[in-house]
């Protein structure tokens, strides 16, 4: 509990993870009617007490300039004049030796949508800035779990680091532009990394840049005719970095073809790392650093489908067709591409590659109801192929039917149908394969075209249970079984999301003994068993028809003392 409250206790119901600490107490005194745009005349100001302090050395940071901002978010649905919502401007102050300060809020009323912006600038510190959102709670109670969260600021100061940057025959390369990337505050991992520090290297090649003192950092070296550099500086080295050694770097030549071989013109291919592994377990942002710049690095194919990736450094890399461009006819056609990967080593300067659309099989079948009439639907597929994820989303057409094309060799291919909470998916892979229970259905690895797959949506039957002794006396401490199937057809007679006790599901186990509804698989025997302590166990079997709702009751008997 803070020191300083306003007049209501408070009631901790966020968590804040930012890293300016505050503290806030009330006024004694009242907003007068003449600062309250709104009438509310009783809402007390805030005085707000904090202290900064150098966070290498802990010692209080006097001369630091202030500014906080509170503001009313702007929200559609607030129909309140414009005039009347809170809009408090910037106020600014200073700390003293002690590195404390302290100015008053006014409360104007009580609004949920509040943001507070907070930044600190001293000409020996990283200057700190932070936004804090509170879309939840009343402004006492969110101004208040502040004051509880946080006491203090911890500033950065500071560091300097000094280096050359050469070219491979040792020469000095000037008017380069470096840039260093560093967490602004205490304890941070992941920076901001349009926020840099930047300097150009001078006539010798050599560089001096200030820096946040603590923490990793990311040294950044990208300009053409070289390739990208991306160096770690671990988070406690700080002055001279040595030589930077600067090349042309690799060159990939590729070219992008259809399924029958035929050139792609005018077509976009992108370039990314392929995944973590150039990242420096001591800075978590390298890998960021590299993923940012090979982002931006995309070529169109020239009239016979070629293209050029220059100046790439060392690594593992996709290199992919972006779809960003595509129009609708490449849409129907329904090519499907996946990433080319390859591996750049400094041992060899050129490599080749050919982006390619894999050879696809046909998945195809109809989804109707339980009546035969056709279902319109969304239908997801997904699967692996080339150890990538493949991912898309098509529509059953008016008729029920559904076609997608799944790469040849693709595994783990999945076909989920939707469905919802009042209706159950049994599927069969073809005419004389039995029915299986279920939204999914599981597909093996596509080695060619599957044509008569079926997906049935049905009303899904519902069963209503309550347990008592036979002393017409309700019973706590019940569950009820249900027996698993043990047919290949129905792996779970009883819908998700039920526990599995062995060979049982688990359909209730509370304190109160009735369960409102489940979804249980119709034309289905079903073994269900209660239980409660000190009472002997019961069982029933049930058959639901589709769609039929029923309600039953297990009476227990008391167990007999032997």
């Amino acid at each position: 509990m803070s020191l300083l409250q306003p007049r209501s206790s408070l009631t901790r119901v966020i968590g804040c993870t930012a890293l300016v600490t505050l503290l806030l107490g009330s006024n004694a005194s009242s907003a007068s009617a003449s600062d309250d745009p709104i009438g509310r005349e009783d809402h007390p100001d805030w005085v707000l007490h904090s202290r900064i302090v150098d966070s290498k050395s802990s010692r209080p940071v006097g001369g630091a300039q202030i500014e906080i901002e509170f503001n009313n978010i702007d929200d559609p649905s607030n129909n309140r004049p414009f005039r009347d919502r809170f809009r408090k401007k910037p106020t600014r102050d200073a700390t003293d030796e002690r590195g404390r300060f302290d100015f008053t809020i006014k409360n104007y009323y009580e609004d949920p949508l509040l943001s507070i912006d907070i930044s600190v600038e001293h000409p020996d510190f990283i200057p700190y800035q932070i936004s804090i959102t509170n879309p939840f709670i009343d402004v006492n109670e969110f101004l208040g779990l502040i004051a509880d969260e946080f006491q203090e600021i911890r500033l950065v100061p500071y560091g300097e680091i000094r280096g050359r940057v050469v070219d491979s025959a040792g020469s000095p390369v000037s008017d380069l532009e470096i840039k260093a990337a560093g967490a602004s505050r205490e304890n941070a991992v992941v920076v901001d990394i349009e926020s840099l520090y930047q300097t150009k290297t001078e006539r010798d090649g050599s560089f001096r840049l200030e820096v946040p003192a603590l923490g990793p950092l990311t040294i950044v070296i990208d300009s053409k005719p070289y390739a990208p550099i991306v160096r770690s500086i671990a988070k406690n080295q700080r002055g001279e970095l040595g030589d930077f050694v600067i090349n042309p770097g690799l060159t990939i030549e590729g070219r992008m073809i259809d399924t029958a071989g035929k050139p792609i013109p005018n077509r976009s291919v992108s370039i990314r790392p392929a995944e973590d592994r150039s990242a420096d377990p001591v800075d978590p942002n390298a890998f960021m650093m590299i993923q940012n710049i090979m982002n931006h690095r995309t070529v169109l194919t020239n009239d016979r489908g070629e293209f050029v990736f220059s100046h790439m450094p060392t690594g593992e890399f996709e290199i992919e067709r972006d779809s960003s461009d595509d129009d609708e006819r490449d849409r129907s056609d329904a090519m499907l591409y996946f990433p080319v990967q390859i591996h750049l080593k400094s041992d060899r300067l050129n490599y080749s590659c050919v982006v390619n659309p894999a050879h696809s099989a046909i998945v195809s079948g109809r989804f109707v109801d339980s009546e035969g009439s056709p279902v319109h639907d969304d239908i997801h597929i997904y699967g692996i192929y080339r150890h990538c994820d493949f991912s898309s989303k098509i529509k059953s057409d008016r008729s029920g039917l559904f076609m997608a094309k799944v790469p040849h060799g693709a595994d783990c291919v999945f076909i989920n149908f939707s469905g919802d909470s009042s209706r159950g998916i049994k599927h069969r892979k073809n005419k004389s394969s039995p029915y299986h229970y279920s939204s999914t259905i599981d597909l093996p690895t596509i080695e060619g075209d599957l044509r008569d797959l079926e997906a049935i949506s049905y009303r899904s039957s519902r069963l209503r249970m309550k347990v008592r002794g036979v002393e017409s006396v309700d019973l706590d401490k019940v569950k009820i079984f249900g027996d698993r199937i043990k047919s290949a057809n129905v792996e779970n007679p009883f819908g998700f999301g039920f526990q599995i006790e062995g060979d049982r599901f688990v359909l209730i186990s509370a304190e109160y003994p009735e369960i409102s509804s489940i979804c249980v698989v119709p034309d289905c025997d079903v073994r269900l068993t209660a239980e409660a302590e000190g009472y002997e166990p019961a069982s029933k079997t049930v058959n639901l028809k589709e769609g039929e709702f029923r309600e039953i009751e297990f009476l227990l008997k008391k167990k007999t003392k032997r």
